[in-house]
């Protein structure tokens, strides 16, 4: 199984999504590490998971009475750039195909990302972009001998992202939809359907198929 470490590209440096979580509560919540510290960010990400507001549920499946707990190696106090991060770091829980690695684990491939996500899928720009690449430094030491991809949103934020000194080995990215973030870890679409994240004692459900004007249900893999 592949692995793959997300980090959310912030201004005051990466931020690592550690894992995604079904739990049994009235709303999606962010918490800082594994801790019962909730961040701020919290009832953006609810509305962003749930149906009708978001579009989490809508692609990726809807389970009834269950949330999202996503637990932060570090607080993101406001803004929506975390948006594609998160999108991707559901895509790769999803899939069953992939490992959405924290910690001490080594990841096969680390993925930074950066990009705010509408309701038809498309990646908006983002500010603060020289000072996300700024934070970039502080990561790198810790990769060395890891592939590293830098997704960031098409147009204007990637050609800032490409005219700037990017350090060695990072792989850019330009995302015009969030879809083109999960190909570019190599999620795919097969026909065939299997169970989507697991959840406790509920009966599994599937994947919905990675196209923005379907909704039909399929098993995300990797190419």
């Amino acid at each position: 199984m592949k692995s793959i470490a997300v980090y959310i590209a912030t201004t005051g440096g990466p931020v690592q999504i550690e894992r995604v979580t079904p739990e049994r509560a009235p709303q999606s919540l962010v918490c800082l590490g594994r801790s019962s510290t909730i961040l701020p960010i919290s009832g953006d990400y609810d509305d962003f998971v749930r149906p009708g507001s978001g579009i989490i549920e809508r692609e990726f499946g809807t389970h009834e009475g269950i949330s999202y707990r996503l637990d932060l190696s570090g607080p993101i106090g406001s803004g929506q750039s975390w948006q594609l991060g998160v999108f991707l770091a559901h895509a790769l829980a999803a899939s069953g195909d992939t490992a959405l690695i924290s910690g001490d684990g080594v990841p096969d491939e680390v993925v930074i990302v950066t990009g705010r996500v509408d309701f038809d899928l498309k990646v908006d720009a983002v500010d603060h972009i020289p000072e996300k690449l700024a934070g970039l430094a502080k990561l790198m030491p810790s990769l060395e001998g890891c592939a590293i991809t830098l997704i960031v949103p098409a147009g204007e934020n990637h050609a800032l992202a490409a005219g700037s000194s990017l350090p060695d080995g990072v792989r850019l990215v330009a995302a015009a939809s969030a879809w083109d973030a999960c190909r570019a870890v190599g999620l795919r679409l097969p026909d065939d359907q299997v169970p989507a994240l697991a959840v406790p004692v509920l009966a599994p459900t599937v994947a919905v198929e990675a196209v923005p004007v379907t909704n039909r249900r399929r098993r995300w893999g990797l190419v």
